[in-house]
């Protein structure tokens, strides 16, 4: 509203009065930095599954981010703690014997896993000390539980982004996600936190429906207690997928998925796969074939960009191997809306200024 009424007084000094070019410009100024914070707004909420409010950390305390205090706190927005974007969370060595801490209260469904992650940096040395990770749950207030201090082996050499996957007890409202310190010789940064999910097991504890030869596995877990293996040995095709993902026609998505060989594949293809439906009704599909980057040197993140059919509201996410010969092993899927560039509403707004310039 504040916008517009700013475009009103324009248009008023325009047809009313005799405004000097130096209060045009200044006019102009406050517009700009009206549509700025404007953008602002838009680029912190655009993620319909998102919880976290500012999870770049770009604009601040005052947006959602809580400093806790020990007792002033080692925690603080930084310009030099960025993985991405202008600022990061730093837990600085220096302030208060390296403790403190950083939380944000979001909306939570008792009795729902959430996917939470954030990434993380330290700076190079020999560490004393913790990092940790943590939720409370809250009913209506009150503090009905915690998932507990879960220590993160933060790295030095490059930013690694934590995953865990707490369950919120029955009842709970809200969740307090934390990130801290505990006396710590050496600074760690933090950046990028994320506590949402559509689907609500993506590290294959539950609920994903295999046909096939894919099963669930403990030796197939990159996190958590399992994962989902393509079993080679009881034949060569096998496929996981969970049900029932809410999705909007003509929406773009990111479906990432984790995934370890046995041996290097030489028979058959492995894939990522999404159906797009209306109600029962399937529309059709997108695959992209992950054969070639799933190697048996280290888990690989993989990622597909897809965009969901005209007229879909749901989606099948799924992952499989059709004619392998060496073992797949998958976890920590994750399958989230990606928001609309913010670029485009900074062309639509200089695009105002110029017309409003011009006249």
């Amino acid at each position: 509203m504040l916008f517009f009424k700013q475009l009103r007084v324009l248009q008023m000094s325009e047809c009313c009065f005799c405004f000097s070019l130096e209060r045009r410009s200044i006019m102009l100024k406050k517009l700009m930095l009206v549509s700025f914070v404007l953008l602002l707004g838009v680029s912190v909420t655009a993620r319909a599954d998102e919880l976290i409010l500012d999870p770049s950390m770009e604009i601040g305390w005052d947006w959602g981010w809580t400093k806790g205090e020990t007792p002033s706190g080692a925690a603080n927005i930084e310009c030099w703690a960025n993985h991405t974007g202008n600022s990061g969370m730093a837990m600085r060595n220096w302030v208060d014997s390296g403790t403190g801490f950083a939380y944000q209260d979001v909306p939570v469904t008792g009795s729902t896993t959430y996917n939470y992650t954030l990434w993380s940096l330290r700076d190079a040395g020999d560490l004393t000390g913790d990092f940790y990770m943590n939720v409370e749950w809250y009913a209506g207030g009150s503090k009905i539980g915690e998932m507990g201090k879960t220590t993160i082996p933060v790295p030095s050499d490059d930013w690694v982004q934590q995953t865990l996957n707490p369950t919120s007890p029955a009842g709970s409202d809200t969740a307090r996600v934390i990130f801290g310190s505990d006396t710590v010789n050496l600074t760690g940064k933090f950046d990028d936190v994320d506590f949402s999910g559509l689907l609500a097991n993506p590290s294959f504890e539950d609920r994903w429906t295999m046909s096939g030869v894919a099963g669930y596995e403990g030796w197939a877990a990159h996190t958590g207690s399992r994962g989902i293996a393509v079993r080679t040995w009881a034949g060569s095709e096998g496929e996981a997928h969970y049900d029932n993902v809410s999705v909007t026609g003509g929406e773009s998505y990111l479906y990432t998925l984790w995934g370890l060989s046995d041996d290097v594949i030489t028979q058959g293809s492995y894939y990522m796969k999404v159906e797009w439906y209306d109600g029962e009704n399937l529309l059709g599909e997108s695959v992209k074939d992950i054969s070639d980057g799933l190697t048996n040197a280290d888990w690989t993140q993989f990622s597909f960009n897809v965009t969901a059919m005209a007229g879909s509201d749901s989606a099948r996410v799924m992952f499989g191997g059709t004619g392998v010969n060496v073992v797949g092993k998958f976890d920590d899927a994750s399958f989230v809306e990606v928001p609309e560039p913010a670029t485009v509403f900074i062309l639509g707004l200089g695009g105002l200024f110029l017309s409003r310039r011009k006249r």
